[in-house]
């Protein structure tokens, strides 16, 4: 058994009943990505599963594609107790780059250590003048995040919904 075969329980508890094998092989190929990701190694990853990145970090010196960066994607438990979205429709965060979602549904604050050392590593790769920030998810890892960027000395740039003309925003934080 491959190391990406022991993922498959993971995945499979995260998929509905019944989900096709490509589609527990996209979700096996992300979750090995964001723990790459969190290593800080390049991935040998197939295809991340559609709509959500994990990228490798930002090379020196090299521009790259803007990122919005989603602290915790809104999630519920269905009746089967399995992990759904809450269908938002996040698509519109492309406008302002690629979408990074940072921590799974069921990451909690009661594991700080770890929680901080993610936060403070996407802090110094988060590039404050292209990449933005898209305040979803557990209030306490939104702050976690904010307090990262913070930390590192940078300032954090925001996309405000503006639930009328269905579009985000940009804004600074704290102005």
């Amino acid at each position: 058994m491959g190391k990406l075969e022991l993922l498959e329980p993971l995945a499979r508890h995260y998929l509905p009943r019944g989900a096709a094998d490509g589609e527990v092989r996209d979700l096996m190929a992300g979750i090995s990505g964001y723990i790459y990701q969190y290593l800080g190694e390049q991935p040998p990853l197939p295809h991340p599963p559609e709509g959500v990145a994990f990228s490798p970090p930002r090379k020196e010196g090299r521009r790259m594609k803007p990122k919005v960066y989603i602290p915790q994607e809104p999630m519920r438990k269905n009746g089967d107790g399995r992990w759904v979205s809450k269908g938002l429709n996040l698509a519109a965060t492309v406008e302002y780059g690629e979408m990074c979602i940072i921590w799974g549904p069921d990451t909690s604050v009661l594991a700080r250590e770890l929680l901080f050392a993610e936060a403070m590593k996407i802090a110094e790769q988060y590039d404050e003048e292209n990449d933005y920030m898209v305040a979803l998810g557990s209030p306490s890892l939104i702050a976690v995040l904010a307090w990262a960027v913070g930390r590192v000395g940078k300032r954090m740039r925001v996309l405000e919904w503006d639930r009328s003309l269905q579009r985000y925003y940009p804004t600074l934080a704290g102005q």
